[in-house]
């Protein structure tokens, strides 16, 4: 930090030695002391996301100035206000490493860490539900999430102007309620459904559900990958009666897809596991959020839009370009 004194030069440094200038018939003038630098305190403590328990013996990083967390998780550090004090890196052999911000000026704070020294959080797993690197040609991806409860508008014709059978439109949306909170650590839950012949494409906090006219031999349904700006979900109800294998419980669509496109539409890609909801190779007709998912999903759930690997948070509020993903 450099520090700009203005005024008529009282004084001068030579050989290590303060030589005052004396004016004429005056007395000598005492220098300037240097300002007393201000501090602001932040503490507070880390717990682990995925348990809730303290952790101790973490190291903090807080622009320069470093501190450890105690037995019960607790840390406390004084940080010039003059430095950028947001960003906190902690690291530790338990936790995923873990960079955050938090608001400059003395407080109390409240930070969280992935724990991952208990086996119950999988790295190369959550890297494929949320980073997309089970498919991804161009890195990982940053994180997808809702970060408010969706709105859904259910097309009640298809893209023809076409009538939906009611029967399938009520199952859509039982399938679309029920999963939206085991997908969101019970954070949300379907705000509002609305049915009609309109949409709701590009207005924020909206996912349309559509119905092509056409159908799609590559796909079953198609989505918008955590689009908070007016999301769709595009379910292919015409496959069925092409002989393309889609649905199940006399539905031209499975349950099943209904829930995996739910699944892309907050914020999460493809897997491998064989039981997954989001695993593209399931065509099991009720397949619902596995165990693991939901887990994983949840850890999600509580980082902002745009955590990178391992577990950095973005400085401030992005904007990710929309991407969708067809199942």
């Amino acid at each position: 930090m450099s520090v700009h004194l203005e005024g008529p030069l009282r004084g001068f440094v030579l050989a290590g030695v303060v030589l005052s200038t004396v004016s004429c018939g005056g007395s000598p003038s005492a220098p300037t002391p240097p300002p007393t630098p201000s501090t602001a305190t932040v503490s507070g403590q880390i717990v682990a996301i995925n348990g809730g328990m303290p952790l101790s013996g973490l190291s903090i990083d807080a622009s320069g100035v470093a501190a450890t967390s105690d037995a019960q998780g607790m840390f406390n550090v004084t940080i010039p206000t003059g430095q950028t004090a947001e960003r906190f890196v902690i690291t530790g052999p338990q936790i995923l490493s873990r960079t955050a911000f938090v608001a400059r000026g003395p407080r109390a704070v409240a930070l969280d860490a992935i724990r991952i020294d208990d086996g119950t959080f999988n790295a190369a797993y959550y890297r494929q539900i949320v980073r997309n690197e089970l498919e991804s040609t161009t890195g990982l991806q940053p994180l997808r999430r809702w970060t408010r409860a969706p709105l859904i508008y259910l097309k009640a014709v298809d893209e023809a102007g076409v009538p939906i059978d009611p029967a399938l439109l009520e199952m859509t949306e039982s399938n679309i309620r029920n999963t939206v909170p085991l997908l969101t650590g019970r954070r949300y839950e379907v705000a509002v459904v609305e049915r009609g012949i309109e949409s709701r494409e590009t207005q924020t906090g909206w996912i349309t559900v559509k119905w092509p006219a056409e159908t799609d031999p590559a796909a079953c349904g198609r989505a918008h990958v955590g689009l908070e700006l007016g999301g769709t979900i595009v379910l292919y109800h015409k496959n069925a009666s092409a002989g393309i294998r889609c649905g199940c419980d006399g539905f031209p669509v499975r349950h099943k897809t209904v829930r995996h496109e739910v699944g892309h539409a907050m914020g999460f890609w493809h897997t491998d596991r064989t039981d997954d909801l989001m695993n593209p190779q399931n065509f099991d007709c009720h397949t619902v959020p596995s165990a693991f998912e939901q887990y994983h999903a949840a850890v999600a759930y509580a980082r902002p839009v745009g955590n990178l690997e391992p577990d950095n948070d973005p400085s401030g509020v992005i904007r990710l370009r929309p991407l969708m993903v067809a199942n």
